[in-house]
């Protein structure tokens, strides 16, 4: 009985918790089309570099 108590009321402090109700700024609100964004995205060393680091840190594993 005791474990069936802790595991509603830790279920239900979870609940409680992990559903926030803050309000959404404008920014977070609207969706940008690509044509609207003014600074595009750049890797600080530039596109090569940029692969290289994308075949580094995402190898395919070998299953």
């Amino acid at each position: 009985m005791k474990k069936i108590i802790l595991l509603v009321s830790f279920l239900f402090i979870q609940v409680l918790f992990s559903q926030t109700n803050e309000p959404l700024s404008h920014i977070q609100k609207k969706i940008y089309d690509n044509q609207e964004v003014q600074v595009k995205p750049e890797f600080q060393d530039g596109e090569k570099k940029f692969n290289e680091y994308v075949v580094i840190a995402f190898k395919k594993e070998n299953h």
